[in-house]
């Protein structure tokens, strides 16, 4: 075999076994898939990104029994080693190809990329870094990395404790919806999300693709889920009860933002039709019907049994309800894990939506009280895990 080093800076992976890719990609935390059942996963395409150390940008294809497909991102790089290592590939002869997302400690390489704003351009493909704020800001260069392992679809790195580099890792074609809400939200000097410091996407190729994006961290927040968990378990409900009012003023103040721009046609506000609200009312009594037809024969279920029908009754209020505001672009998958408690003040992270629906799907424009709706069922499941399991008492 060639030298792989030489072989990842000519952006070829070929040397990868495609069996021990496959085992990899399937046991990933941030592969949500294998209930679909993989055939296999190919490289599709591979960009170089440094030959020292020797780093490629890989778009992996994850084929499935049904025939279709989705890809994915790994960056790949080699290292003298024989395993095993959980961020290990395949090994041969001493050598070993890992993700380094995965085994973070050269990723100052992408962000010297960003600081630069680099393009890479490959064959018929590019890699664009951007930076969205002064070069300072990358002073000094960032020397320890870390992986967060609470991370489920993608991978998250915490450089210096300073910024954290969200990796994408099922990719779709077009502008990620987090990117897009986080530069709009940054044009307008929004207090309440950690700062964009930069990004990176491919163009070209297979496709146009946002790759991942770079914040500033919080350093010492704590999630809004453990925040209140925290406060009902120590009989500090009550405590609680303002800094929630402020998130409740911070979503506001997020949906007031997304509202503002009358010529974006992305983000432009939109009322809502007759039609439109007879479609989404008939979307959710499909979903009634799926959901209460299918209840689980269990006692501890028998007071929701039957009574679809009072949803539909509500449903059938709401399709002929006028003046129930616009649509806007919003969070689309809010909750109090996505909220972070720091210094007095919420900032609200992870603005890509939930991650197991379509890209189309997660940039439509919607009502805001969707991500109220979201906040308020988070809130319930955190009152009912704090008298559930800590006998808890909760504020009314």
């Amino acid at each position: 075999m060639s030298d792989p080093s030489a072989l990842i800076g000519a952006g070829d992976v070929s040397f990868l076994d495609e069996d021990a890719l496959t085992a990899f990609v399937v046991e990933r935390r941030w592969f949500g898939s294998r209930q679909r059942g993989v055939t296999r996963v190919s490289i599709l395409e591979a960009t170089p990104v440094s030959h020292d150390p020797p780093m490629a940008l890989v778009l992996a294809e994850v084929r499935f029994q049904s025939g279709v497909h989705d890809v994915y991102q790994l960056l790949i790089s080699i290292r003298p080693g024989d395993g095993p290592a959980a961020s290990a590939i395949w090994h041969l002869d001493g050598i070993e190809a890992y993700d380094a997302f995965e085994d973070p400690h050269d990723l100052g390489v992408l962000l010297a990329h960003i600081r630069g704003n680099v393009t890479l351009e490959h064959r018929d493909a590019s890699i664009e870094f951007r930076s969205g704020v002064g070069a300072e800001v990358f002073d000094p260069p960032p020397e320890s990395f870390r992986s967060l392992s609470r991370e489920q679809s993608n991978t998250s790195v915490v450089c210096d404790e300073r910024m954290i580099l969200k990796c994408y890792r099922r990719l779709e074609a077009g502008i990620n919806p987090e990117l897009e809400l986080l530069r709009f939200l940054a044009a307008r000097d929004f207090a309440h999300v950690p700062r964009l410091l930069g990004w990176f996407e491919r163009r070209g190729g297979v496709m146009d693709a946002t790759l991942g994006v770079l914040q500033e961290f919080r350093v010492g927040a704590v999630d809004g889920w453990e925040y209140v968990l925290g406060a009902l378990d120590g009989g500090r409900g009550d405590m609680a009860l303002d800094p929630l009012r402020r998130l409740g003023a911070a979503t506001g103040e997020l949906h007031a933002a997304l509202a503002s721009d009358r010529h974006d046609p992305a983000f432009v506000p939109e009322e809502v039709s007759p039609e439109g609200l007879a479609l989404m009312s008939a979307s959710l009594d499909e979903l009634a019907d799926d959901v209460f037809g299918s209840l689980p024969d269990d006692p501890a279920l028998a007071p929701l049994a039957g009574r679809g029908d009072e949803v539909r009754d509500r449903l059938r209020g709401v399709s002929k309800s006028t003046g129930l505001g616009r649509k806007i672009r919003v969070h689309g998958d809010l909750h109090l894990g996505q909220a972070l408690w720091s210094d007095g003040e919420w900032h609200l992270i992870d603005f890509e939506g939930e991650p197991a629906r379509p890209v189309t799907e997660r940039r439509r424009k919607r009502s805001p009280l969707r991500d109220v709706a979201g906040l308020l069922r988070s809130l319930a499941y955190a009152a009912g895990a704090a008298e559930l399991h800590h006998n808890a008492d909760v504020p009314a």
